[in-house]
């Protein structure tokens, strides 16, 4: 149940990735981690959710060009992708963390630097729809 619970809290950590702050994951011990995994991934839920409604909004009423259209696939691909990521990383982190790997260090680097790519990916796609007008 409990690696269940882990794997879980990994999915949703990658669902949280323009809210929380890098050094978190440094600061904060594996039940730390679960609780402010389950506060904060609504936030970015919320964000993705929102953006791309937005966006099917703006497509309802100025029915962009198709290559317009997928532009914005290509950018919420990239963000997907690098959410997904962000999960097997934060799965290989907390594997390691659990057996007092010396791998540990690596494994938080890994997952450090995916968040990143991953933020700059969801900061990508905002920044496209925001240059073709849509209202986010």
């Amino acid at each position: 149940m409990r690696k269940r619970l882990n794997y879980a809290a990994a999915f949703v950590f990658a669902l949280m990735l323009p809210i929380m702050p890098l050094a978190l994951v440094s600061t904060q011990g594996c039940g730390s981690l679960n609780k402010t995994t389950y506060k904060v991934a609504q936030g970015s839920a919320i964000t993705v959710d929102a953006a791309m409604t937005a966006w099917g909004n703006y497509v309802s009423v100025n029915h962009p060009s198709v290559a317009t259209e997928q532009k914005v696939k290509a950018a919420y691909d990239t963000y997907v992708k690098s959410a997904i990521i962000v999960a097997d990383a934060g799965i290989a982190y907390n594997r390691a963390k659990e057996v007092n790997s010396p791998d540990v260090a690596t494994q938080q680097a890994a997952l450090q630097s995916a968040l990143k790519a991953a933020s700059d990916a969801l900061n990508g796609l905002v920044d496209l729809l925001r240059q073709l007008g849509v209202k986010i």
